[in-house]
């Protein structure tokens, strides 16, 4: 087994793994008035939150895990490097953060599947790049 053929196995894995913890916690919800916590509003998954962004991963996911399945690590980095931006981009840019009815706000905490989804897409796009090296060798 050569290092491309891992390293692929190893992104399209961490592709499939993207995708499996979208359904997890990624935000947690909780109304503040004066500063103070007073209702907890429940976590939600990037399915349940997210528009248009988890359409946009689970495509960037499908399109790694395909390309390096056909032997095209190229695609597959680039994609998994757009992954990987985009779950940075929703960590820092998070939903549904303001006003909240009654005077009060809003505060929306990233949870532990949002950490989990960067490290999935940094692995693909790590195991992508290892794969388009050894395609150059």
């Amino acid at each position: 087994m050569d290092r491309r053929s891992v390293f692929g196995a190893g992104g399209v894995a961490a592709a499939v793994g993207l995708v499996a913890v979208m359904a997890a916690p990624w935000f947690r919800g909780q109304a503040k008035f004066d500063g103070y916590p007073s209702e907890d509003l429940g976590t939600a998954s990037a399915w349940e939150l997210l528009e248009a962004t988890d359409v946009a991963l689970l495509v960037l996911a499908l399109v790694v895990a395909l390309a390096l399945y056909a032997g095209r690590p190229a695609v597959a980095l680039a994609a998994g490097a757009l992954a990987t931006a985009l779950v940075v981009y929703r960590i820092f840019d998070r939903p549904l953060h303001g006003p909240y009815p009654g005077g009060g706000e809003r505060v929306v905490e990233v949870e532990w599947g949002a950490y989990v989804a960067l490290a999935c897409a940094v692995a693909a796009t790590l195991a992508s790049l290892i794969a388009y090296l050894g395609q150059r060798d």
